[in-house]
């Protein structure tokens, strides 16, 4: 991993491979910047431009980007993207876009890590010293700003912060009797699994130091459990949108 690091730095930046810490002692520089990416590659292979795509009168990203400007704590919000269509409707919503990624690091099997660690790169470039990264994924669009923040302090108060989907919870979509989408959910009692729906939190894990505690924080409303990834997630966006049922707490 060192060596492909290396090789990876190498191949776009300035700057020899550091950890973030030992860059930061050699600028003597203090890492206190949080930033909040929103990952927002071009293409995508069911639904195409759907981190564009209009629902309900705004466009999809719009939604992560109007809870993501509103959280306190944070330095700057941007839009890590290999378009320069989306960083323009990005920046449309208050929405940095201070690079786009090179479009090897944005295919169907790209990897976010690699897209993530593009950013940490940008930035030790620009000597920006940045401590901690907060990742949204836009195809989430239901998150509610109070519960945001909550993990955002947490973050900053311990170092990182988890979401998490009880193991045997359930989002399933059914129809009613008018064909309209009905969500059901279950809050199962034991076990758990990663979640992306709320977002990543990631602070001290980026300069490797040991984290004595982190939250972890259960996503139990199924609205909250919405990935866009298909025709289907999308309608029940529309559906949970059109009807007020969810409180984004802005």
């Amino acid at each position: 991993m060192l060596k492909q690091k290396a090789d990876f730095v190498a191949r776009y930046f300035h700057n020899q491979e550091l950890s973030l810490l030992k860059w930061a002692q050699q600028k003597e520089l203090e890492l206190s910047k949080v930033v909040v990416q929103i990952p927002a590659r071009m293409n995508s292979s069911r639904l195409k431009n759907k981190n564009v795509m209009d629902l309900c009168g705004k466009p999809l990203l719009a939604y992560t980007a109007q809870i993501a400007k509103r959280l306190r704590g944070v330095d700057q919000v941007i839009i890590n993207t290999d378009s320069a269509h989306y960083a323009s409707i990005a920046e449309q919503y208050g929405v940095n876009a201070p690079f786009l990624r090179p479009a090897e690091l944005a295919k169907d099997h790209s990897s976010i890590t690699w897209a993530t660690y593009y950013l940490v790169r940008h930035f030790v470039d620009a000597d920006y010293p940045l401590k901690a990264i907060i990742t949204l994924m836009p195809t989430s669009p239901f998150r509610n700003l109070n519960a945001i923040q909550h993990l955002v302090d947490q973050l900053l108060a311990n170092g990182a912060a988890y979401t998490a989907l009880r193991a045997d919870a359930m989002l399933s979509p059914y129809a009613d009797e008018n064909g309209h989408p009905v969500l059901q959910g279950c809050a199962p009692r034991t076990g758990c699994l990663p979640a992306k729906t709320l977002g990543n939190f990631s602070g001290e894990l980026l300069i490797k130091k040991n984290i004595e505690k982190c939250c972890i924080q259960y996503i139990d409303d199924p609205v909250e459990l919405i990935d866009i990834d298909t025709k289907q997630d999308f309608e029940m966006a529309k559906y949970v949108l059109e009807n007020d049922l969810y409180d984004f707490g802005l």
